[in-house]
């Protein structure tokens, strides 16, 4: 539907609400209602004060807990509350605060209650800063993992980019839930999303397994995965599909559904390796289709 403005001041525009609308969302006259700028459009919605969700622990799971926690922080709450019996859980609702979500802190606390809150967060319009931290995070960790298989040395560097990567996924996904920055492009994000970490999974998992394995395994197979994860960035951050192109073009020259097939006939550590810097590749080859609908 067309609404015509009206100029009202020097630099004030107005305009009225669809009458339809306004029924159905049983608005009144002092009422406030909420807009969002995604780019060139605007979202109106009715202001709605979100409730304090409960969260109740009877027994002690630390992964059904973190996991739980994680999941109402990406819906965009600012609020959780937290009851529990088994003193573990505190602890375990500290841990998720610090390694998976930024802003959150435990604001108030009694025996078996815990209140969670929102006490800082970056504002929508940091989106893509935020995102491209991703892709920051990832490029350290093909780069430290790189120079782990290079020198046979233990590194438990690893370990703190995962969790800041996990930290900016989470955020990113709770921007999404509250104010929807990206539009149109929301449903194409959320795929490169999904592949990008599914590729630090699988990178994770290898640093695992280097945690207890020694593997004499050379590199290029790895290199290729940084020109994968170079190329996708690239694209990302000039909006350039020619990028996403050359992306397919070497995918089709240097890996082939083959190599998966040569990968068992490999030593068994040889193997896991190359297993799983194989199935990274996979996951940024697919990224960057999702991402053509981004640019």
């Amino acid at each position: 539907m067309k609404r015509k403005v009206i100029k009202q001041g020097a630099s004030t525009l107005t305009t009225s609400l669809p009458a339809s609308w306004v029924k159905e969302q049983k608005l009144c006259h002092g009422d406030e209602i909420e807009i969002d700028q995604v780019y060139d459009k605007l979202i109106i919605a009715k202001s709605k004060e979100k409730g304090i969700p409960t969260l109740t622990f009877s027994q002690f799971n630390k992964t059904f807990i973190k996991n739980s926690i994680i999941t109402f922080y990406c819906k965009g709450y600012d609020k959780l509350r937290i009851v529990f019996t088994d003193r573990q859980v505190e602890n375990c609702i500290m841990e998720t605060i610090n390694n998976y979500l930024i802003g959150f802190d435990i604001v108030e606390k009694e025996k078996g209650v815990c209140l969670l809150e929102n006490i800082t967060e970056p504002e929508a319009d940091q989106f893509e800063a935020i995102f491209k931290k991703l892709f920051f995070n990832l490029s350290l960790l093909i780069s430290t993992t790189e120079q782990r298989l290079k020198t046979q040395q233990q590194d438990i560097a690893y370990k703190d980019i995962a969790i800041r990567f996990q930290q900016y996924e989470n955020l990113c996904k709770r921007i999404i839930a509250k104010r929807n920055p990206l539009g149109e492009n929301t449903l194409f994000f959320w795929g490169v999303l999904n592949y990008l970490v599914q590729a630090a999974k699988e990178i994770q998992l290898l640093n695992r397994f280097l945690d207890k394995n020694k593997v004499h395994n050379n590199t290029q197979l790895f290199s290729r995965l940084k020109m994968y994860h170079h190329l996708l960035e690239d694209a990302y951050l000039h909006k350039d599909p020619k990028k996403i192109l050359a992306l397919h073009l070497y995918h089709q020259k240097h890996v082939r559904a083959l190599d998966f097939d040569k990968i068992f006939k490999l030593k068994e550590k040889d193997s896991v390796v190359q297993y799983h810097t194989l199935v990274a590749i996979r996951n940024l080859y697919l990224a960057s289709n999702a991402l053509l609908g981004m640019i």
